[in-house]
């Protein structure tokens, strides 16, 4: 009899739910080169204080406004196209690190230079701003 008021508990709220769904939704927009990204294989992801996303890729550099992308390359100024790693410093520079070990620096006013070496000395946890000197 035990059994059966246990069970009762466990199915009737269940019946009476009728299948609502108590997680949380999330909707994903998937992007790729047909919607404009530089590349599929994406290396790096960054957001300024303007709240563009920043993606760096094997194909180039990204810039998302959550519309549609601008792209960068060797072409508008970057060391090479492929990206290693992202970092903005808090003057909100963006650092575009490369395989080649070069450093591509993209000011605020969007000018871009190309740096051999950088000094660093900053924490690279959860993208926070760093300080760098650069040489």
């Amino acid at each position: 009899m035990k059994n059966y008021f246990n069970i009762l508990f466990v199915i009737i709220p269940l019946v009476l739910l009728g299948g609502k769904n108590f997680a949380q939704e999330y909707n994903f927009t998937n992007y790729t080169t047909s919607n404009g990204l530089t590349s599929n294989t994406t290396t790096s992801l960054v957001q300024d204080a303007r709240g563009y996303l920043w993606i760096g890729t094997a194909a180039g550099l990204s810039r998302f406004d959550g519309n549609s992308f601008v792209n960068y390359d060797q072409f508008q100024g970057l060391s090479e196209n492929a990206v290693s790693d992202l970092k903005m410093d808090k003057e909100g520079n963006l650092f575009i690190f490369h395989p080649n070990n070069r450093v591509t620096k993209l000011s605020i006013n969007y000018s871009f230079e190309i740096q051999d070496s950088i000094n660093t000395d900053f924490n690279l946890n959860n993208n926070v701003p760093f300080e760098c000197e650069i040489s």
